[in-house]
């Protein structure tokens, strides 16, 4: 078969002398200049002009002009090859649903742009040795967007120096000055050079590296920001590795008062990064100080509407896999009457993973009462719950499967027959629990079975 030499409406040029490869789509831009009637027009050397009225309107008699397929042309061009034209086709994107004739001759400009620049192309250097490096331009205009006043991000990944990565995208909030505008484009681009490093299985250990001068700018800029605009610096933040336990601890104090933040996004990327820099702390006692100032903020989050206690909840199963001293106070994660389905499954989840000998009883208690509930589902997880106590605690294991024979004496069909399957596996899982106590189940399911089949 040979090289290949185009793949998608992409020209490939394998350049053995400079080792490289050249990526192209001149072909594509040659066809799109001729469907829209510019392969003699007059190049221009920008993609877009900032004198143009960019702000939506109402559509005109536009049933002529083939904006929506000129677009899709340009967006595969982007897709492909021609990071240089991504800012341009996000704003016509913008207009796909109520153009005009001012935005039809926007994109005809990108066209003109690409008949003056039909050669440019990406090109791919092979990279020699192991020490690879990626890296990330990123930048941002100022409140352009005359709809709704956002700024625009845009960033560029490269690998040693080849472009491997790029996009534009409208922030998703207003900041407040261009340096907060600033630091968003950042945090895109942060979060591209981590998903470039996992696609390319990057080595790990090679984080993201910030200088300290920024590091302190990013600190210092916390201050300055809005709530959202926090979040996306805190996220930042996380990628730093700190060089020793004093600058984790001084990190870890500049960021704590977020967790005090009515924003529950600015609590959670707190948390997230204190998480991250405690594992740099080597004083066990300063460990423990710092990490329990994470609880207050935690359960308070309990205590807000239920789709943020989820996400809350999610955060705190995998924070109390790491650090279950953190939250030791299992009460609070006990069910209430009006939780919904999703927060009373996380909170099970989590009294699992925080149950001890100490607080044995009162959660079998409680579980016990939850497998009187009435979404079967919920019931079914409750009786499986006390199964998961007893294979976790063997000195309790008695007392678990006392409640269970309890619950199946009460002939629920659906409660009976899930204690009886837990039982079995508690059995299977070195539970062993004598056998008195299975002579006891086997009389239990013999006369659950008379009383379905009288005959």
């Amino acid at each position: 078969m040979g090289e290949v030499k185009y793949f998608l409406g992409i020209e490939i040029t394998i350049d053995r002398v400079h080792n490289r490869v050249v990526y192209s789509q001149r072909s594509h831009i040659d066809k799109l200049l001729k469907k829209f009637g510019l392969s003699n027009s007059y190049g221009c050397w920008t993609p877009q002009a900032t004198s143009e009225s960019r702000a939506k309107q109402q559509p005109a008699d536009v049933a002529d002009m083939p904006y929506r397929e000129l677009v899709g042309g340009l967006q595969y061009l982007v897709s492909g090859s021609r990071p240089d034209i991504a800012h341009a086709v996000r704003h016509l994107g913008k207009f796909l649903s109520c153009f005009t004739e001012t935005h039809y001759r926007e994109g005809q400009r990108v066209l003109r742009y690409l008949l003056q620049t039909r050669d440019y192309a990406l090109h791919m250097d092979v990279v020699h040795g192991n020490n690879v490096a990626i890296s990330v331009f990123t930048g941002s205009d100022y409140a352009n967007d005359p709809d709704d006043s956002k700024s625009v991000s845009g960033y560029v990944t490269f690998l040693d120096g080849n472009v491997i990565s790029y996009g534009s995208r409208k922030q998703g909030i207003n900041a407040q000055s261009s340096t907060e505008a600033e630091y968003i484009a950042m945090n895109e681009g942060v979060k591209d050079h981590g998903d470039a490093k996992l696609q390319l299985a990057y080595n790990l250990s090679a984080a993201f590296k910030f200088s300290k001068s920024v590091l302190q700018k990013l600190l210092a800029a916390l201050n300055e920001c809005n709530e959202w605009g926090q979040a996306f610096l805190l996220d930042a933040l996380a990628g730093y590795t700190p060089s020793d336990s004093r600058e984790a601890e001084v990190i870890i104090e500049r960021v704590t008062p977020r967790l005090q933040h009515v924003n529950s996004a600015v609590v959670l990327s707190a948390v997230k990064g204190i998480m991250k820099f405690l594992e740099k702390v080597s004083e066990a006692d300063t460990e423990r100080s710092l990490s329990t100032k994470m609880t207050s903020p935690l359960l308070t989050l309990l205590s807000t509407e239920p789709e943020i206690q989820y996400v809350a909840l999610r955060n705190i199963n995998l924070i109390v896999q790491k650090r279950p001293s953190i939250l030791n106070e299992i009460k609070v994660f006990f069910c209430k009457y009006n939780d919904p389905i999703y927060v009373k499954m996380d909170k099970l989840e989590i009294t699992i993973r925080l149950v001890s000998e100490t607080n044995i009883e009162q959660v079998l208690l409680e579980f016990k009462e939850y497998a009187t509930k009435v979404n079967v589902e919920f019931v079914r997880r409750s009786v499986r719950a006390i199964g998961r106590c007893a294979v976790k605690l063997e000195r309790a294991a008695e007392k678990c499967i006392n409640v269970l024979l309890e619950l199946i004496q009460t002939k629920m069909n659906y409660i009976a027959q899930e204690a009886i399957n837990v039982i079995i596996l508690a059995n299977v899982q070195n539970v062993f629990l004598g056998m008195e106590m299975y002579c006891l189940v086997e009389c239990l399911l013999i006369e659950m079975v008379r009383e379905v089949f009288p005959g």
